[in-house]
């Protein structure tokens, strides 16, 4: 009786860390797998704890927003450079047919 008792507690045990640690930590290793830079998304890992998982899913979520905010930025950069080349290129071919 006392080793049902034993093993009904280890599975109730073994089931509330699953769900509450195991699971939530694979949401965070999912989320670091996602492809930012392709175009991803990154869904913020939601951890309410303040214990040492708490902080990871912070930091992941600050740097997956931080290299968010880079790759947009980036991405503006270049638009902007492509904008001035074709517009110094116009300039060039205008140039030229004047010399003509």
């Amino acid at each position: 009786m006392a080793a049902l008792v034993l093993l009904v507690a280890g599975g109730v045990t073994s089931a509330i860390l699953f769900l509450t640690v195991v699971k939530p930590i694979q949401r965070m290793e999912e989320g670091a797998r996602t492809p930012l830079a392709a175009g991803g998304g990154f869904d913020p890992v939601e951890w309410p704890a303040d214990d040492e998982e708490g902080r990871l899913a912070r930091s992941l979520n600050d740097a997956a927003g931080k290299l968010r905010r880079d790759i947009t930025s980036e991405a503006n950069r270049r638009r902007h450079s492509g904008r001035r080349i074709c517009s110094l290129f116009r300039c060039r071919r205008v140039i030229e047919l004047w010399a003509r």
